[in-house]
């Protein structure tokens, strides 16, 4: 085997590894989706995918759910937070 019939074997052969990873990444989530939506027709009547969702409670909560596992976010410590973090960096800046 030459030298330029086995960069054109290597050359192939990465073809075939990416086209592969492409592939069974497609698979992959694919499934996911079809489980996330045959299960929300299941349960909840709902047809629609739903993986992620974000849910504002009240004025100052988020509920967020990634396959129905949900967490709470107060936003009010969050925007209390980013305002002492603005207060701070226009004083820090206004010094000369």
């Amino acid at each position: 085997m030459g030298r330029l019939e086995k960069f054109k074997q290597e050359r192939r052969n990465r073809r075939i590894v990416g086209l592969s990873l492409l592939l069974f990444f497609i698979l992959v989530i694919s499934g996911i989706l079809v489980a996330d939506y045959s299960v929300n027709t299941l349960m909840r009547n709902e047809k629609h995918i739903n993986i992620v969702s974000f849910e504002r409670v009240g004025e100052s909560l988020i509920h967020i759910k990634f396959m129905d596992a949900g967490i709470y976010i107060n936003t009010t410590y969050i925007r209390r937070d980013y305002q002492r973090l603005r207060d701070a960096l226009k004083g820090f800046f206004r010094i000369g």
